[in-house]
């Protein structure tokens, strides 16, 4: 999971944070929230994540957006 990975839970902050705009619902903000989580992953791909972890990451939040809709 995203929780014990990266800078601090900003990883897992992130996703939360997306998880709470959808049960508003607020999908623009989820979708905000998961570009920039996307933008974090790109950064830290090869630093603080393995290419395993961010291809997993990348997947999962591409998934998301995929179904709220996201462009």
């Amino acid at each position: 999971g995203v929780t014990d990975v990266g800078p601090g839970s900003s990883f897992a902050d992130k996703i939360m944070l997306a998880q709470t705009y959808l049960e508003v619902p607020d999908e623009e903000s989820a979708c905000l929230i998961l570009g920039d989580f996307l933008n974090q992953v790109r950064a830290q791909r090869g630093k603080k994540l393995t290419e395993e972890q961010a291809d997993q990451f990348t997947a999962d939040a591409e998934r998301l957006q995929n179904s709220i809709g996201c462009n």
